[in-house]
């Protein structure tokens, strides 16, 4: 079909049965995903979630002053 499909149906019915023998007769992957009423679509999707950006820029920050300190001298120069 080259399209998702949802199937419902009562528990126990053989419903991933079903499609997880067709998968493997025409030897195609199945991701299956057992599904709730309370499963929502941020669940399937994903979505944001807040940091602290000065966590992972304290670390970049210190890799940066590490390799400048390497790079370039430090010492005043006289004009």
């Amino acid at each position: 079909l080259g399209e998702p499909v949802l199937l419902t149906g009562e528990t126990g019915t053989g419903k991933t049965s079903v499609v997880t023998h067709l998968s493997g007769l025409l030897r195609k992957p199945l991701v299956s995903l057992n599904l709730l009423h309370q499963t929502e679509s941020s669940d399937l999707l994903g979505g944001f979630k807040t940091v602290d950006a000065r966590v992972p820029a304290s670390a970049l920050q210190q890799c940066f002053l590490d390799l400048f300190g390497s790079t370039f001298s430090t010492e005043e120069r006289e004009v």
